[in-house]
């Protein structure tokens, strides 16, 4: 008897305990269901002023304001929402009707300016705190921080960060890789590369993102070798390499002008069963293209279509481009067929790489033809085709055709350069067109194109 009554006081306090954690859980709910409405209540007031806002907000919480728990959620979800003129609001609000504003509002705030780009109201929102001896921590630096970098303002970044290191405010891997990101957005590769060498060196925690962003940061630049650096200390680190971080390395590598190393490292991605995509092989391509290697172009074309990645826009342009330096026009032809043929969308750089070839080649009718078939696509007006074609009727010895190139750019307004003028002077003088090619000198300096 007695131990059916201990059994069933215990069922009484575990009933009652349940319970409890059954109306704390229906009040949260409650309450964010009710924070959530109001959210969605704020975005729906069309052109926000204060005075609106603050009635929406006083019919919710009356004069006195929202608690701080609440008011958080509030300003984090309008943050979520990358809304930080309506936050402002609020917050103004609550220091009208003398609500509690501490530090998490405020952090709310800096986060919601981060969302939306607004990194100088970061900052002197930042600056405000501190002179009003609010301590700040991690949280409101890094808000700041990432504000900065999608802005790519690295200087503010790194003074951020020195602040950070000066105050004893404690720093992250997400604090240094926003930082490092925002030297990658402002090209300075060598603050990016500081910045992960003292991460490496305290042995902070990295990640593939944080290598990822100073090798990208490298590669905007070409600066190849720094980039194969950061590979190498990855490899060392243990640190898992995705398809971004093999893609920035050739990429890189390519910028640098170096083919070979564009090679090797997307040979090292296949063994290491790195997914590849068509930008691996665009930037590999181009690699092999600045280098004027033509058939190693063709080569990883014919390799990427048979590991199934499929080519795009950029992909062609590259390997017709390749084709064009190495004069190879019946190739760059062959090419633009293909992308035609398997519904990619070819633009005026493909174009203009094709026409480049056949005017190498001296084949002035494929040039025309490639023109007029663009034109027909009703893409983009640019001189560059039309220099070629211009280039390819003068080897071509077809003057008349060469000046009514020239004539069709001015008609279409384009901007000329002294590579049309040229093209088509010599193609007068190779028809013994001298008079025709007085007139386009005449005109190409005094900047009329009546001719």
């Amino acid at each position: 008897m007695q131990h059916a009554c201990i059994n069933l006081s215990r069922m009484i306090r575990h009933q009652a305990t349940e319970d409890s954690r059954q109306l704390k859980r229906d009040v949260t709910e409650n309450g964010r269901s009710e924070e959530t409405e109001l959210v969605s209540k704020l975005l729906r007031i069309s052109a926000p002023e204060a005075k609106e806002i603050g009635s929406v907000l006083e019919s919710f919480f009356g004069k006195h304001g929202p608690g701080a728990r609440t008011a958080n959620r509030l300003l984090s979800g309008l943050a979520r929402s990358q809304r930080a003129d309506i936050a402002e609001s609020v917050i103004q609000w609550m220091h009208a009707v003398s609500a509690e504003v501490n530090l998490y509002h405020y952090n709310a705030l800096v986060n919601a300016y981060a969302k939306t780009g607004q990194w100088v109201k970061a900052i002197d929102l930042l600056s405000a705190l501190v002179h009003g001896k609010i301590q700040i921590d991690r949280i409101t630096c890094g808000a700041a921080i990432s504000a900065c970098e999608k802005d790519g303002r690295w200087k503010t970044t790194l003074g951020l960060l020195h602040k950070m290191v000066q105050g004893a405010i404690q720093t992250d891997r997400i604090t240094y890789s926003a930082a490092i990101s925002a030297c990658e957005k402002g090209n300075a590769w060598m603050a990016a590369l500081e910045l992960l060498s003292a991460m490496v060196h305290g042995k902070a925690d990295t990640d593939t993102i944080t290598f990822n962003a100073a090798m990208s940061a490298c590669e905007k630049t070409g600066a190849w070798k720094n980039a194969l650096e950061v590979l190498g200390v990855m490899l060392h680190s243990s640190t898992q390499m995705d398809t971004i971080t093999y893609n920035v390395t050739i990429s890189a590598c390519e910028k640098g002008g170096e083919w070979l190393q564009s090679l090797e490292v997307l040979r090292e991605m296949v063994r290491c069963t790195v997914q590849t995509n068509a930008i691996t092989y665009s930037a590999a391509i181009s690699a092999c293209e600045k280098g004027c290697e033509w058939l190693k172009a063709l080569e990883l074309l014919s390799v990427m279509v048979q590991s199934r990645v499929q080519p795009n826009t950029i992909t062609y342009s590259a390997a017709i481009s390749a084709c064009e330096k190495g004069e190879q026009w019946m190739e760059a032809l062959e090419l633009l067929r293909t992308m035609v043929q398997g519904t990619v969308q070819a633009n005026t750089i493909t174009y203009g790489a094709a026409i480049s070839a056949c005017a190498k080649g001296g084949k002035w009718v494929h040039a025309l033809e490639l023109l007029r078939r663009m034109e027909q696509c009703e893409l983009q007006k640019d001189r560059i085709p039309y220099n070629a074609a211009i280039s390819a009727c003068e080897k071509g010895c077809e003057w008349v055709k060469a000046l009514e190139l020239l004539s069709s750019m001015a008609q279409r307004t384009m901007q000329m350069d002294p590579i049309a003028y040229t093209a088509a002077i010599s193609a007068c003088e190779k028809g013994g067109e001298w008079v025709n090619a007085l007139v386009i000198f005449s005109t190409m300096v005094g900047g009329s194109m009546e001719l």
